[in-house]
């Protein structure tokens, strides 16, 4: 039988498996799976259902107004959002752009301090204007 250590090891350091590689990225993933299944549930939140054809639709929309904002690879994106569909829409978005994201919670930040941290990380899509908002 083998030690806890050991078993541990086993599962970090799996047998290589090279077939369930792929040269793709999460927009791709979704793209691909939107065109495959444009209705199936994307994101269930509660009571709200997102399908793949709305994510897909959102998060280029959600990337457009990023980059217009600056957002690119090498660059961070600030998100101070809190956890849910919108999180998951402009994490997306924010993906599809070439950009980082760096999800805040403004409650650990200083009012004072938060226009400074907005302007280090810029795009930053606030949670008042929430994903609707921010691509309007």
């Amino acid at each position: 039988m083998l030690t806890h250590e050991l078993s541990s090891k086993a599962v970090l350091r799996g047998s290589s498996r090279p077939d369930l590689l792929r040269n793709e990225c999460l927009p791709d993933i979704l793209s691909e799976t939107a065109r495959r299944r444009p209705a199936h549930p994307a994101l269930i939140w509660g009571e709200r259902v997102v399908s793949y054809s709305e994510l897909d639709v959102a998060s280029r929309q959600i990337a457009v107004a990023l980059i217009h904002r600056g957002a690119a690879p090498g660059r961070v994106a600030g998100l101070f959002m809190p956890r849910g569909a919108d999180l998951l829409m402009a994490q997306a978005g924010i993906s599809r752009s070439g950009a980082a994201w760096l999800p805040m919670d403004g409650r650990g930040i200083r009012a004072c301090h938060l226009p400074r941290v907005a302007a280090a990380i810029n795009p930053v899509i606030p949670a008042s204007l929430g994903v609707r908002g921010f691509v309007e």
